[in-house]
């Protein structure tokens, strides 16, 4: 005669439990895996800003028209208003610039 009743309840608890417990531990993973790679973006985010500052810094003003470097925003995407070179920096009035500052 096969498992009775009471043995075939005790197995399902049992299985359930394990399910549980493995999801709970997959859910941990998770986690785990999305903080880190939010750190490495922001790394990525803060290794490209440095790099871009740099870039800029040595930007001359006898050259208005070399590129500027791409300085992100915090979420690591680039403005609408950055300008492209110095000429076009310096072409920006008051209310631009005060946007720009915001963004």
């Amino acid at each position: 005669m096969g498992p009775s009743l009471q043995d075939a309840l005790r197995e399902i608890q049992i299985i359930r439990k394990q399910i549980r417990d493995d999801n709970k531990k997959r859910e941990k993973d998770i986690q785990v895996f999305k903080r880190r790679a939010r750190e490495d973006v922001k790394e990525q985010i803060v290794a490209s800003l440095r790099a871009a500052r740099k870039k800029n810094a040595s930007l001359r003003i006898q050259n208005l028209d070399e590129g500027l470097a791409v300085v992100l925003k915090f979420d690591g995407s680039k403005g609408k208003l950055f300008p492209a070179d110095l000429r076009s920096l310096f072409s920006y009035d008051a209310a631009n610039m005060r946007d720009l500052v915001k963004e």
